[in-house]
């Protein structure tokens, strides 16, 4: 590991801005990114571990990198997003451009408009049902996707303005179905920003970048957005930030290109500080920049510039490095990757009560006397009556083959008085497995229910019935499908397949029990 790739890995920082909108004659140019503190961002700061974990090591092994990368252009990269009347800018970056990129690919599916993954549910969600715009933290938004994946587009349509009284979708199939493909991880690295780190194009400050953007990695990053610019041919060029405003927002950094030029001092010669570029996706229509798209200077990520004159005296402002904000002088970068998950159990809680109030539940599995438990989930501040919250128990119960039976499995309520209408535990297809019960003599917000699966019960009944051997004939036709664990219960004689084998016997059991 070189030098500057391991101070890269021992670096801090300080908060990134807050939340505010630029608006302009032209465009209401919303922002939103919330401060992330320097402890939250270091917990997942790149490590040779991480980087071998992102499939990013043979990439840092290279003896050089291309001229130019543009990931843009990638079949799964979505068309460019109109964040529009709130700032919504840090689900764009990371729900529609990040993670629509990684699911995408992950699973060979050519990006539409409508299989992009939408803001919209991950935004409400993290805004904890406040009454007024707050914008959101990148890490509260990749939580989010930890625990629930998202809606495609055409299954959860952005909004462009803001909706205070915006409810959690009801699609409930399709947020199960969220589950099946979800964000796993996440890595954080950053730039120096202080005095004049990047001299050159094949400066080594650039090297974990280029790595990541190399190995089809997309970044997310985030700045004031106060940019001097100009143009060069048909390309926007920024090449100084400035401290003229000071809150956050959110964007992706698609490419680079080391051929990339602006004659930023005008003295009508390209100076090698005045090369190089990182090409970025914003999320304020395609009439911003070139068709959504601009380029930043790598010089612009140097807090104080390489590039030779005085040509900074008539601009206003004091500079900042191009990826950071006032009280930081480094620039931030975040990369994800993604996975499809077995969902067996799940949770299903149903609400109904008038009034907000806040939700956080804890995900419990009980054995005898020994518990154990998920993390807290994201609060929900639920401003309407009646909502639905659906969870995938990976955390507590990895599989069904080993969690079938002798155990309870539930949910752990606190915040302010929310008492649970219903709560079932089910499978990854909504059907009902058990319902909860309130734990008696425990405080109220404890619900728990019986997990006792039994071979050839299908249909979770408690029996074995004729009904449980339709739905397998079902199932072995072709007809029908089951969930995994209708597929682990249908497997009547334990040998890994559901055939027609396991009807016989299932058959052969009714008769021998009438």
């Amino acid at each position: 590991m070189t030098a500057s790739i391991a101070a890269l890995l021992l670096a801090t920082t300080l908060p990134l801005g807050s939340i505010a909108e630029d608006v302009t004659e032209k465009h209401r140019f919303m922002k939103g990114d919330i401060p992330v503190d320097d402890e939250t961002f270091m917990e997942n700061i790149i490590t040779e571990a991480k980087m071998k974990e992102d499939g990013i090591y043979e990439t840092y092994a290279l003896k050089g990198f291309p001229t130019k990368v543009d990931l843009s252009t990638s079949i799964y990269f979505p068309p460019i997003i109109n964040q529009g009347y709130i700032g919504s800018c840090t689900p764009c970056a990371v729900v529609y451009y990040q993670f629509t990129y990684e699911a995408n690919k992950l699973n060979k599916i050519t990006t539409t408009a409508e299989n992009a993954y939408s803001p919209n549910w991950p935004f409400y969600y993290t805004q904890n049902g406040n009454t007024a715009d707050k914008g959101c933290s990148f890490t509260s938004v990749y939580d989010f996707l930890k625990r629930h994946g998202a809606l495609h587009m055409s299954d959860d349509p952005y909004n462009i303005t803001y909706d205070s009284s915006k409810p959690l979708p009801s699609n409930y199939d399709k947020i199960r179905e969220s589950l099946n493909t979800r964000l796993s991880s996440y890595t954080n690295f950053e730039i120096p920003g202080t005095g004049t780190p990047i001299v050159s194009v094949n400066d080594s400050d650039l090297e974990m970048a280029k790595i990541y953007l190399n190995s089809g990695k997309i970044l997310r990053t985030s700045s004031t957005f106060s940019f001097d610019e100009g143009t060069s041919g048909n390309d926007t060029i920024y090449y100084r930030c400035n401290t003229k405003e000071d809150d956050g927002h959110s964007f992706v950094v698609v490419g680079y290109d080391d051929t990339k030029a602006y004659d930023v001092n005008g003295n009508g010669i390209i100076e090698e500080s005045e090369k190089g570029a990182f090409k970025i996706a914003n999320s304020w229509g395609t009439d911003f920049g070139n068709n959504g798209y601009v380029w930043v200077l790598y010089d612009a990520l140097n807090q104080v510039s390489n590039i030779p004159g005085n040509w900074e005296s008539s601009l206003s402002g004091d500079r900042i490095a191009a990826f950071s904000v006032p009280s930081s002088d480094m620039n931030r970068f975040s990369a994800i990757n993604v996975k499809n998950y077995e969902v067996d159990y799940v949770v299903e809680l149903k609400f109904s009560n008038v009034g907000a109030s806040f939700v956080i539940p804890t995900l419990v599995r009980k054995v005898g006397d020994s518990e154990s438990v998920s993390g807290r989930l994201a609060p929900h501040k639920e401003t309407n009556s009646d909502f639905t919250l659906i969870f995938d128990c990976a955390d507590i119960c990895q599989d069904v083959e080993t969690y079938n039976k002798d155990f309870y499995l539930g949910v752990y309520l606190t915040g302010q008085e929310r008492r649970l209408n219903y709560g079932y535990v089910t499978d990854n297809r909504g059907n009902r497995i058990e319902t909860m019960y309130s734990v008696p003599g425990k405080p109220t917000g404890r619900y728990l229910a019986p997990i006792d699966l039994i071979r050839g019960d299908v249909n979770y009944n408690g029996t074995i019935t004729n009904a449980d051997v339709i739905l397998v004939t079902r199932y072995c036709s072709g007809w029908d499908n089951l969930s995994n664990i209708q597929i682990y219960l249908a497997d009547y004689n334990g040998d890994g397949k559901v055939t027609n084998t396991d009807v016989i016997l299932m058959q052969r059991y009714i008769a021998n029990n009438s």
